[in-house]
């Protein structure tokens, strides 16, 4: 591809480009036009950007990752923000390269977390980077957050790692070869214990994010069969999480085809991974794929239906007969702090919400155009109404209750996904009036606002939308859904609750700008009386609120053509808006006057928590000592990719890099004796403070090293304090003594540093031995506790005769 020099770019943007420009030096070619200045010269620029990637190989050589690579990182950081697009070869190297160092067992949380920031800055473009061109191994971060994830009390140290992680997978997920699908699932299904709620949720986590979004045809069904079995709302967050990606992506059908997974290369694998073969039913070559489109979207009907009874437990309505639907945050008290540390989903509101406007296609027979403001119901199918007698005869009459005629159930608009949503509404319509307010009002509200935030209203607008022209969205349905919405909308809409009035406006915005002349009449039929008599001051509020959210439909006509007229003259309506500034003239009522400022006041104020981190860190130089195969090799691409060369005088450089970190080294690990001596001198001194004392029995305590011994001053400070008289004391020192002891089991039983690093400890006296099932072997196990019958029964015959003696010489007497 041939690179247009930006030098040659002006104001008036009469540059001559040779060849097709691609849509980044496009933009680039906008940004420079819009500059009052001239801009560097694009080859100029790649040739920065090849000096800063050589410069961060180097620091990856020399293991420099808490100084060099730090810098260097930011440096690329920088040359990012000046807008200049990065080329593909290069981009793909760059993001393997953070990648693996990310994910180097032992790596600092600090520079896990700056890898796996820049991986994400390099891979959130899915137009810029695919699978296509590259692929990335799963298992290593599967190691590293199963190792830290369920530690033992005396191993726990509280990091971010685990978090780290969990971010990791989620950004590479979409990297993941999706022919590792089996042996994923041969991975993670066996962990699953339902007598635990930890040995459910983290399985689940593990699937939810490793598994690839791109083809579920084999794992979903068993999704849903597991989520039906548990009781959790932690567990209902995550799954409804995943299922909104998954309902977003597969609006797109090309994207689920089973013949992509043999076109893509499986060139990702680590040491230990393999690949099970599944018999499946494939496609036949000829068919064209269609997607996974089903009753209800990607849903089948039982499956949409349980997702339906889960939206409704979500909102937590006191209903009669739906306790046994909210008992899930009762049962989430069971899983254990570890849980907590992995990312969170996305709130379960918005992950309904998108569900159900992802699923909303003309799948269905519509009815007639409802002319309610909230339709009560839709109609039921034919076999469980009365039948219409005038339109059909006497043997139709009595044969329609055995279902002989069903002319198939029919739905709001022919969507299914819609007529569900609308029945929902109608059913909990009385818990969106103000009189009825509560807990659930802030759920229910946040509901429909998010229903019409999604882009998937407006998507389909856009030249380069992928859904299939069958599947999208109809006026019809876009008129029926606001009708569904409008009734309990204008009902919420004069609550005092401050949470649910925002939802209510950002709800109407939405609404005056999909189908402006079905929301801005009834806003203005209940604006006027408001605004004329005198009534309470919450009305008034809320009015001058609800006019401000529909604004844009009464000053735009691009929007809504015959709104600008509310602005000067309306009949009964001219004088909403005249009155609504009058309301902050002098000499206007005060009820009315305090209405109006403390509308346009609105304060803001935000609260913001510190948390105190803690100054102490455990020193570690295991990561200078793990072999990083992988990362090597990626350098090796890197450099044949920027055509680098093997110099001296760079070899050299890196050579001084690596001694300056090895001196870094040092002074770290003398600074860290030192700390450990000042902090026992402060410790063992009679003048210490308990408090204080606590203090320095916790820092000694993370100062202890699995890497190397503890010295006899440090563990006879622990020794001493295990007999304390303060507990605080007693229970640090006690950990400290267990951890220390723990630490020379790992360096007595760990073989190489990985070992040590990632726990696996390698018991020379333990075994394995493969035990074959063989009846002979059982036969001679048995034969030694085969019990004699002939001494049972002489034994039971005496002590018959026994019982008979007693029991006939106490009659004698």
């Amino acid at each position: 591809m041939d690179i247009p020099d930006m030098s040659i770019l002006n104001i008036d943007g009469s540059a001559h480009v040779q060849g097709a420009v691609p849509d980044d030096m496009q933009k680039l070619k906008a940004y420079a036009s819009s500059l009052p200045y001239a801009i560097e010269p694009y080859h100029k620029m790649i040739e920065l950007l090849d000096f800063i990637i050589l410069r961060i190989i180097q620091c990856v050589e020399a293991k420099d990752y808490e100084v060099g690579l730090y810098q260097w990182d930011s440096m690329l950081t920088y040359w990012c923000m000046l807008k200049y697009p990065i080329p593909k070869d290069r981009r793909v190297q760059l993001a393997k390269l953070y990648f693996l160092v990310s994910t180097i067992p032992g790596m600092p949380t600090n520079v896990v977390a700056t890898c796996a920031d820049a991986f994400y800055n390099l891979t959130r473009s899915e137009k810029k980077i695919t699978i296509e061109d590259m692929r990335l191994p799963w298992k290593p971060i599967y190691e590293i957050l199963q190792s830290d994830l369920f530690l033992k009390r005396r191993q726990f140290e509280y990091t971010q790692l685990s978090w780290c992680m969990g971010y990791i997978a989620s950004l590479a997920r979409r990297f993941f070869s999706p022919s590792a699908i089996e042996e994923m699932l041969q991975t993670f299904v066996p962990q699953l214990d339902g007598t635990q709620l930890n040995c459910i949720l983290a399985p689940q986590y593990y699937l939810l994010t490793f598994l690839p979004l791109t083809h579920p045809q084999s794992y979903l069904p068993m999704l849903f069969r597991m989520w039906e079995s548990v009781n959790s709302y932690m567990y209902d967050d995550r799954m409804l999480h995943f299922l909104s990606k998954l309902a977003e992506m597969h609006v797109d059908p090309s994207i689920s085809d089973p013949h992509k997974i043999a076109e893509l290369p499986d060139d990702e694998r680590v040491e230990g991974e393999g690949r099970p073969n599944w018999s499946q039913a494939e496609p036949r070559n000829s068919i064209k794929w269609e997607g996974l489109y089903k009753d209800v979207g990607i849903f089948s009907e039982h499956e949409w239906q349980f997702f339906m009874c889960k939206c409704l437990a979500s909102m937590e309505i006191p209903l009669a007969d739906a306790g046994s639907l909210t008992t899930g945050p009762n049962a989430d008290n069971q899983a254990s702090f570890e849980i907590g540390r992995l990312p969170k989903p996305d709130w379960r509101i918005i992950s309904l919400a998108r569900i159900i406007v992802y699923s909303m296609a003309p799948d269905g027979k519509p009815v007639p155009p409802s002319n309610a403001p909230t339709p009560l119901f839709s109609p039921l199918p034919s076999g469980m109404n009365t039948p219409q007698i005038q339109n059909s005869s006497l043997n139709e009459f009595l044969a329609a209750p055995l279902g002989k005629k069903d002319p198939g159930r029919t739905y709001l608009a022919g969507s299914k996904a819609l007529d569900s949503l609308a029945r929902l509404i109608a059913s909990t319509e009385s818990f969106f009036h103000p009189s009825n307010s509560g807990t659930w009002t802030n759920d229910l509200t946040a509901f429909i606002k998010y229903i019409f935030y999604h882009p998937g209203w407006h998507e389909e607008q856009q030249p380069d939308c992928k859904t299939p022209m069958h599947r999208r969205l109809t006026k019809t349905m876009k008129r029926e859904l606001v009708k569904s919405l409008r009734t309990v909308t204008l009902l919420a809409m004069f609550s005092q609750d401050s949470a649910t009035v925002g939802n209510i406006q950002s709800c109407l915005k939405s609404m005056s700008v999909m189908e402006p002349d079905l929301i801005l009449h009834p806003i203005l039929e209940r604006a006027v009386p408001s605004l004329e008599a005198l009534v309470e001051t919450q009305r008034t509020i809320a009015v001058i609120k609800a006019l401000g959210a529909v604004a844009p439909a009464i000053v735009s006509r691009n929007v809504y053509y015959p709104g600008g007229k509310h602005l000067v003259y309306d009949g009964v309506r001219r004088r909403a808006l005249p009155v609504l500034l009058k309301a902050l003239e002098p000499g206007t009522d005060d009820d009315r006057m305090k209405g109006a400022l403390w509308t346009l006041n609105s304060p803001s104020l935000g609260k913001y928590a510190i948390s105190a981190l803690s100054c102490f860190l455990e020193p570690n130089s295991l990561i200078y000592s793990v072999p990083t195969l992988r990362v090597d090799k990626a350098i090796v691409q890197l450099r044949v990719t920027l055509g680098i060369r093997d110099d001296p005088e760079e070899r050299g450089l890196v050579v001084r890099l690596r001694d300056k970190r090895m001196e870094r080294s040092q002074l770290i690990e003398n600074a860290a004796q030192a700390n450990i001596s000042s902090i026992l001198d402060v410790g063992e001194s009679e003048w210490t403070h308990w408090r204080y004392e606590i203090v320095a029995t916790r820092a000694l305590r993370t100062l202890v090293r699995r890497d190397a011994p503890t010295s006899p001053r440090h563990l006879q400070y622990f020794l001493e304090r295990v007999y304390d008289d303060h507990p605080t004391i007693r229970y640090y020192a006690q950990r400290a003594v267990t951890k220390i002891a723990r630490n020379i089991k790992l360096r007595t039983f760990c073989t190489t540093p990985m070992d040590l690093v990632l726990m696996r400890v390698r018991n020379p006296l333990k075994m394995k031995m493969t035990i074959e099932p063989s009846h002979q072997v059982t036969a001679k196990v048995l034969k030694r506790y085969v019990i004699d019958t002939r001494r049972y029964w002489a034994s039971a015959h005496w002590s018959t005769r026994i019982r008979t003696l007693w029991k006939s010489g106490c009659r004698t007497c």
